[in-house]
């Protein structure tokens, strides 16, 4: 462009000499915010990938927090609200339960390994879920009673620290 402009400006005269001059001032003012516009979209880009990097990174961690804790980390008052009754009811009713069906199917927080499998991961049962294990009988009730209670289960899943193919599995 440079060369086109010097082509067609007579240099005769101030005026010709000021107008080149802008010229020559407005096209490297360009060429300086493309390098500007380049230089940020390298920052953005190097931005972007660490991001992603760091991401990649963090491991969610899979690991479903214990039923016990649950209960006792939750005030009195929002519990009655999950479940629709007082902590001590909720335990009378699961001791209830335990006892109609056995240790065995209710599988109790205290039954189960501090790891959640008590079976091999393939076989289906209530509250099976292959990455986490089975679900203890306390929190199947509490999400029982919850989807009684019309609780959306998307709100179950934070309430009770479990995903949405376990709140299903449980109800085959």
């Amino acid at each position: 462009m440079t060369i086109t402009v010097l082509e067609m400006v007579d240099l005769n005269s101030a005026e010709d000499v000021e107008i080149f001059m802008l010229i020559l001032l407005l096209e490297m003012a360009l060429l300086e915010l493309d390098n500007m516009f380049l230089s940020a979209q390298e920052a953005i880009d190097c931005l972007l990938h660490e991001i992603r990097k760091r991401c990649q990174q963090k491991e969610v961690s899979k690991e479903r927090q214990c039923w016990l804790s649950i209960l006792h980390s939750t005030p009195d008052q929002v519990f009655r609200r999950m479940v629709r009754m007082k902590k001590e009811h909720y335990k009378e009713l699961c001791d209830k339960i335990n006892a109609q069906i056995g240790a065995a199917n209710f599988l109790s927080e205290e039954y189960l390994p501090s790891d959640g499998y008590l079976v091999k991961q393939k076989q289906i049962g209530p509250g099976a879920n292959s990455k986490r294990g089975r679900s203890s009988g306390e929190r199947r009730v509490a999400i029982f009673i919850g989807l009684l209670a019309g609780a959306s289960y998307l709100d179950l899943l934070w309430s009770f620290g479990v995903s949405g193919s376990t709140i299903y599995s449980c109800f085959l």
